[in-house]
């Protein structure tokens, strides 16, 4: 990987093991921005005097302020974790850390809080360090000052308020909103660039399933005719209110499986729809509709062994064409 030594701002290489502790540079590219080719090609003296360094020697200056020797910057480096510094391109202004109300309008008008990959780069790090600005990112984000400066505390936000961080979030490439959230949610799967969107997302979902209890990922509204329980985009959780992670006295495994999601969950009928109430979702039931859960047939609307539960399997859209569907309900 390479590096900037942030003294000498030359490009350094190191492999494996002798990587240094590096900061990470979290910006906006604008129209002129510096290359590898660049830094390899100018001596100290250009690269002092050279406008387009501007922002790479002030964001070596502060990295170095805070004790570390190495900068990492998107225009020649390919990593993207560690340490953190942001750069406000298009905040105008010498002192960003400034709280007058003009000042810190500006900072949240910035593009930088839009941007998908914003989300990791302030919430992955281990460590973090804030000056004035904690509340303003903490006003334009919805992330509250405690998780900001603590990561630890991200384990205790359901899957839902996480989702809704990057609700009106874009990324360059369109999959990239879906990848960004790979470390807000601690898991992985390989970038396919050229999938779309909501393969992405679809696919980000299903990750969280394996790995998570927490029903809230169903938590969200969109304006589709009918879907299965899993979101088409970010956006979908926009509007989501605040919820509290699930409780383990809740606790039901379910899992996506060849003909939809199995899950197990508990429902309230409302009259005289006959509509059934999950969160903020609703879920209706197909007339005639029957199934086999654990070996026995059941009929909507009545409990399994007893218990306030039914077992229920909701398809997604492209099941329901070749699909007769039966023990089936169909989402709206």
């Amino acid at each position: 990987m390479w590096f900037v030594n942030t003294v000498n701002l030359e490009l350094e290489e190191f492999f494996d093991t002798r990587t240094p502790p590096y900061a990470t540079l979290s910006h906006t590219w604008g129209d002129h921005e510096v290359s590898f080719s660049d830094m390899r090609q100018m001596d100290l003296g250009e690269k002092r005097s050279n406008p387009a360094m501007t922002k790479i020697a002030q964001f070596c200056r502060v990295v170095l302020e805070h004790g570390f020797q190495y900068g990492w910057v998107d225009t020649c480096c390919i990593d993207k974790r560690n340490s953190c510094v942001i750069y406000f391109t298009d905040v105008k202004g010498t002192n960003c850390d400034s709280d007058s109300p003009a000042q810190l309008e500006a900072v949240r008008s910035s593009r930088w809080f839009k941007r998908g990959w914003t989300l990791q780069e302030l919430l992955a790090p281990r460590k973090r360090c804030f000056t004035d600005l904690l509340k303003v990112i903490s006003k334009t984000t919805n992330i509250s000052t405690a998780l900001l400066r603590d990561h630890d505390l991200l384990s205790r936000c359901c899957i839902a308020e996480r989702m809704s961080w990057a609700s009106y979030r874009q990324t360059t490439r369109s999959e990239g909103i879906a990848y960004s959230l790979m470390r807000i949610f601690h898991v992985n799967m390989p970038v396919l660039y050229g999938e779309g969107v909501k393969n992405a997302f679809r696919r980000l979902q299903l990750e969280i399933l394996k790995t998570s209890f927490d029903q809230s990922i169903f938590a969200w509204r969109g304006a589709y005719d009918s879907s299965g329980l899993i979101a088409s985009s970010p956006s979908d959780f926009a509007h989501t209110p605040n919820l509290s992670p699930w409780q383990t006295r809740h606790l039901a495994p379910f899992s996506m499986t060849n003909v939809g999601l199995s899950i197990r969950i508990p429902l309230i009928a409302i009259e005289p729809s006959k509509r059934l109430k999950l969160l903020m979702l609703y879920l209706m039931e197909i007339p005639g509709s029957s199934f086999y859960a654990n070996g026995k047939i059941s009929m909507p609307g009545a409990a399994l062994d007893g218990w306030p539960y039914q077992d229920i399997y909701i398809l997604e859209n492209e099941h329901f064409l070749p699909l007769n569907p039966v023990g089936i309900f169909k989402p709206t």
